[in-house]
């Protein structure tokens, strides 16, 4: 399966929902971090983005890079950002390259 990214916004809650899903690797990143930053660059700068990773299948360390490339352009445009279903295997990858306290992960994301 390769991976894919779909945004979608709430329409009550107005938040915007970056979802990635599949494998992410070195393969597919960089495609995948030119369709995020558009979408980023599309949001409307008064509602919150969220980045869900809860349909990521794997945890390679590419992954971390990804979100941190989007989250720096979302909150370059002055977004309200966070990073949601980063758990397991991923989190791992986070705290032990030390930037779990540099993402701004939801509560359900710990």
């Amino acid at each position: 399966m390769s991976a894919r990214l779909t945004c979608a916004k709430d329409a009550q809650s107005k938040e915007m929902a970056l979802s990635i899903s599949g494998i992410v690797d070195l393969s597919n990143v960089a495609d995948l971090l030119a369709e995020g930053e558009k979408a980023v660059q599309a949001a409307d700068a008064t509602s919150p983005l969220r980045i869900d990773v809860s349909l990521v299948e794997n945890a390679q360390s590419v992954l971390i890079s990804l979100l941190l490339r989007l989250v720096a352009a979302a909150e370059a445009k002055g977004l309200n950002v966070s990073v949601s279903g980063l758990t397991g295997k991923m989190f791992d990858i986070a705290r032990v390259s030390g930037v779990e306290t540099v993402l701004p992960l939801a509560d359900e994301a710990v």
